[in-house]
């Protein structure tokens, strides 16, 4: 049911991009440093992609995904943040905009009872195409095929992002950028 409203629709929101790195203090400085945990969070808002095309279980290399969805060219770039917080006192706050083109490519695998075995993540990785996981468990309750169909396909409630090419770059970023952080620098000059 899931996957056949996913082929009738012409678009599907979906939850917003997010990358959290989180550096500890050294060993070295336990104790007194403890309060000084930088996280870094980039955030993007949810976004509805539209789609010019949907497969459902067809093979992409190792894998047959439960849906595959081309993307038309209209996905250009994605809006958002970086959040900067030292222990629980907020730093600094940048906006910015992952710019390069979305992949022409959307796969979505929809959880009933058990989400994507290891060795599926792992080529979905290696293809590096973004992946939305639909969780039906979590939409719960009794729903007229209207208000499935509904959830499924125009809200954010049980979707998550399993993989997205913007993780891996974005993480680069937010962990040089926490190298290059002052108290970073400070635990490097003390140890």
């Amino acid at each position: 049911e899931a996957k056949a409203a996913l082929e009738a629709a012409e678009s599907v929101e979906t939850q917003g991009l997010e990358v959290v790195v989180t550096r500890y203090p050294p060993e070295e400085l336990a104790g007194d440093w403890d309060d000084q945990t930088i996280r870094k969070v980039w955030l993007t808002g949810r976004r509805r992609l539209e789609l010019d095309g949907v497969r459902l279980e067809c093979r992409l290399g190792r894998i047959v995904p439960d849906v595959i969805a081309t993307l038309g060219g209209r996905q250009v770039y994605t809006h958002g943040g970086t959040l900067t917080k030292v222990g629980d006192v907020f730093d600094e706050d940048t906006e910015d905009v992952y710019a390069p083109a979305w992949p022409s490519t959307l796969l979505i695998e929809v959880k009933v009872t058990h989400g994507i075995a290891d060795e599926k993540l792992q080529c979905i990785r290696q293809l590096d195409v973004p992946t939305l996981e639909i969780d039906l468990g979590s939409l719960g309750g009794r729903l007229s095929r209207e208000q499935f169909r509904d959830l499924v396909v125009n809200q954010v409630i049980g979707k998550r992002w399993v993989h997205h090419p913007a993780f891996v770059g974005k993480r680069r970023v937010l962990d040089a950028e926490i190298d290059a952080h002052s108290v970073c620098l400070e635990w490097a000059q003390r140890i």
